[in-house]
């Protein structure tokens, strides 16, 4: 496995740095449009690229369509305010610790007496805020979701 440099500060192997290559000049083609490419960074790309087994259609396909659901659900505009109740509600805990070889993780559960008045929606929202914290953590955060 021959180990080449890009831009970033991350190695690539050569099928990896060839494939984001060509991811880069998929990305219009799959409807993205320029703002959001240049929200895209090498390190998302590379993501997509390795979950699809470096498969740049799948990939790209994927990401789009992550970029999409992002923006048609406000993804990025939510705020602690937008799910404080249902946080304060303890529909959902969050805890963070460290697994036994002191590698950080976090947990996420779900309240295992469903209200009747839990709505999808706001719950959705709630998640997709945990999620979104936990993933700006850093790359090697790992995640615990029981429901």
């Amino acid at each position: 496995m021959e180990v080449v440099s890009t831009t970033s500060s991350h190695a690539l192997l050569r099928a990896e740095a060839t494939a984001l290559r060509a991811m880069w000049k998929r990305l219009p083609s799959e409807g993205l449009d320029e703002a959001m490419m240049n929200q895209c960074t090498e390190q998302e790309l590379l993501r997509f690229l390795r979950a699809r087994c470096l498969d740049v259609n799948a990939a790209a396909a994927s990401l789009a369509d992550y970029k999409k659901w992002r923006v048609h659900f406000c993804v990025d505009q939510l705020r602690l305010s937008d799910v404080q109740s249902e946080l304060e509600q303890g529909i959902l805990c969050l805890q963070r610790g460290a697994d036994r070889s002191g590698c950080p993780i976090m947990t996420v559960s779900m309240c295992r007496c469903r209200p009747p008045e839990l709505h999808l929606l706001p719950f959705s929202m709630a998640f997709t805020y945990l999620m979104e914290r936990a993933l700006r953590t850093g790359p090697a955060l790992g995640i615990l979701v029981d429901y």
